[in-house]
């Protein structure tokens, strides 16, 4: 993680976030978020008591936006939202880094979740559209584990698979 980041009361503002993950094998190289900007900013009265409400924005390589809001309340529980907007697959290496495959498109969508006190009563939704996918190409392999045969890859041609909805 490499960041220069600003504080002011209720706001801390991180930018040229560098996130990176070592590959799962040798042959594939390891893979970095950018997130030019994130900010989180919450109010003065939530940082007094006990409750935590942030809101949050992250920029994710150069045209991608993730904006949300989190709220923590140790005796009633927690709830997550969040918004997706235009992620560039491509700019997510973190993503060939754990398959060795690379990944084109973009990913938008939301997500809302609730978390109580008692865990198994936990709700939530999420929602998600890839446009333009394709994964695997250019020599890429699909590994299998450390050892054994898969462990060398599996040659993938490139798989356009469109737009998806989940």
């Amino acid at each position: 993680l490499r960041a220069s980041f600003n504080v002011h009361v209720g706001r801390v503002r991180l930018e040229d976030v560098r996130i990176t993950h070592a590959s799962s094998h040798p042959d594939v190289p390891a893979g970095a978020v950018d997130l030019p900007s994130i900010q989180l900013s919450t109010s003065l009265f939530s940082l007094l008591g006990r409750v935590i409400a942030a809101d949050f924005a992250l920029e994710v390589g150069t045209s991608g936006r993730v904006n949300g809001r989190v709220d923590i309340n140790p005796d009633e529980g927690s709830a997550f939202r969040a918004e997706i907007n235009d992620v560039a697959l491509e700019e997510v290496g973190v993503l060939r880094s754990f398959t060795g495959l690379p990944f084109n498109g973009t990913l938008s969508g939301q997500g809302d979740f609730t978390i109580p006190s008692d865990v198994s009563r936990s709700t939530g939704e999420l929602g998600i559209t890839l446009r333009g996918l394709s994964i695997g190409g250019d020599g890429a392999k699909l590994r299998v584990g450390r050892r054994g045969p898969l462990a060398q890859g599996i040659t993938l041609p490139q798989i356009n698979a469109g737009d998806l909805a989940l």
